[in-house]
C-alpha cells in the first residue's frame, strides 16, 4: 500500500459514505503517518497526504498505539466479518452493486451496535 492508495480510499470513502465521517483510526504505517519515520527521513515542513484530506474534511486522524498488535487484530476481526458476509458470499455484476450491498449490510452493523 501507498500513501496514495491510502489517500484515494479515503477520498473514496468520504465520496461514497452518507455520513459525516467523524474519526478514523489507521495503525502507524508510512501509507498513513509520517509518525514513526527517523527524524531525518521525514518530509521538511510537510503535511502526509492521508492528513491533509483528514483536516480538509475535518475527520480526526487517530491513530494506533505502537506496538500494540490487539488493536489490529480487532480491525482485522471485522473485517473478515465484512468479507464473509459480502464478497465471499455473493457475486457483484457492478461495483454499483457491491457499493450498495456493503454499506447495506455496514447499516446493519451500525444500528444492531446501539
Amino acid at each position: 500500500m501507498t500513501q496514495e492508495i491510502a489517500r484515494d480510499f479515503l477520498g473514496n470513502l468520504i465520496a461514497d459514505c452518507p455520513f459525516k465521517i467523524h474519526k478514523i483510526l489507521t495503525d502507524n504505517g508510512a501509507q498513513f503517518t509520517y509518525a514513526l519515520l527517523a527524524e531525518y527521513l521525514r518530509p521538511k515542513n510537510k503535511v502526509h497526504m492521508f492528513d491533509r484530506l483528514c483536516k480538509e474534511h475535518k475527520i480526526e486522524h487517530r491513530l494506533t498505539k505502537f506496538r500494540h498488535p490487539w488493536t489490529n487484530g480487532q480491525v482485522e476481526i471485522m473485517n473478515k466479518k465484512i468479507k464473509a458476509h459480502t464478497t465471499k458470499r455473493y457475486h457483484y455484476e457492478t461495483q454499483e452493486s457491491l457499493k450498495k450491498h456493503l454499506m447495506a449490510y455496514l447499516w446493519l452493523i451500525i444500528f444492531s451496535i446501539h
